[in-house]
C-alpha cells in the first residue's frame, strides 16, 4: 500500500502544476482576446463615423457594403479563431500526455534502479515483501525474471525520452509503460500473498486513468 499511496501523491502533485500552469495560460489568452476584440470594435466605430460624413446620396449604401464587409471580417475572424483554438487545444493535449510520459518513465527508471540495488546488493526487501525468497535464493528462472524486471524501468525510461524528445513519437513512450505494467502484475502473480496482485493491478488502475486523464483534460476545459 505504501507504494500505491506515493504513486497517487506524485500524480496528485504533478497535476496541481499542471492545473496552475494551465490556469495561467488561459489567463494570458484571455486578456489577448479581449485585447483584440477592443481594437476590432474601435476600428469599426472609426470607419462608420467616416462613412456617416460622407454625402447623404452614396452614405446608405455604402454603410450597407461597409457593414457587410466587417461582418464578413468578423465572421472569417472568428473561424480563424476557432481553427486556433483547436489546433491549441490539440497541441496542450498532447503536450500534457507527453509530460505524463515522461513524469511516469522517470519514476519507472528510478524503480528499476531500485529493485536492481535491491536484489544484488541489498536483501530483496521487496522480494520479501512479496513473501517471496531473496534473489540469490531464487531458482534460475526466478533469477532471470527478477533480471527482466529490473531491465524494464531503463528501458521505460529511455522509451519515453526517445519517444517524446527525439522520435517524437508518444506512442513509443506508450508502450515501454505498458511493458513496465506487464511486467509488474505478472511478477506479482508468483506472490502467494494476493495483496501483492492487488497493489500492483491498482498501481497500474492508477496510471491508466492518470493517463486517460491528461488525453482529454483540455477537452473537458
Amino acid at each position: 500500500m505504501g507504494r500505491i499511496t506515493a504513486l497517487v501523491c506524485v500524480v496528485f502533485i504533478f497535476y496541481t502544476i499542471q492545473e496552475i500552469e494551465s490556469f495561467q495560460i488561459h489567463t494570458i489568452n484571455n486578456v489577448e482576446n479581449r485585447s483584440f476584440c477592443t481594437s476590432k470594435s474601435i476600428e469599426r466605430s472609426r470607419f462608420v463615423y467616416c462613412s456617416n460624413r460622407r454625402s447623404n446620396k452614396y452614405s446608405t449604401i455604402r454603410r450597407r457594403r461597409s457593414n457587410t464587409n466587417l461582418f464578413n471580417r468578423d465572421d472569417e475572424f472568428n473561424n480563424n479563431l476557432q481553427q486556433q483554438d483547436i489546433e491549441t487545444i490539440s497541441n496542450n493535449n498532447e503536450e500534457n500526455l507527453n509530460k505524463f510520459r515522461l513524469l511516469m518513465g522517470s519514476l519507472y527508471g528510478i524503480a528499476g534502479i531500485s529493485h536492481f540495488i535491491d536484489c544484488y546488493f541489498g536483501s530483496s526487501q521487496l522480494l520479501v515483501l512479496a513473501e517471496l525468497p531473496t534473489y540469490y535464493e531464487l531458482p534460475l528462472a526466478g533469477q532471470i525474471f527478477a533480471i527482466v524486471w529490473c531491465l524494464v524501468g531503463p528501458l521505460s525510461f529511455v522509451l519515453s525520452q526517445w519517444g517524446v524528445k527525439v522520435g517524437n513519437n508518444g506512442r513509443l513512450a506508450d508502450v515501454g509503460l505498458i511493458i513496465y505494467g506487464l511486467v509488474e502484475i505478472g511478477g506479482a502473480t508468483f506472490s502467494p500473498n494476493t495483496s501483492t496482485i492487488v497493489n500492483a493491478i491498482v498501481v497500474q488502475v492508477v496510471v491508466l486513468a492518470a493517463w486517460i486523464y491528461s488525453r482529454q483534460k483540455e477537452e473537458v476545459e
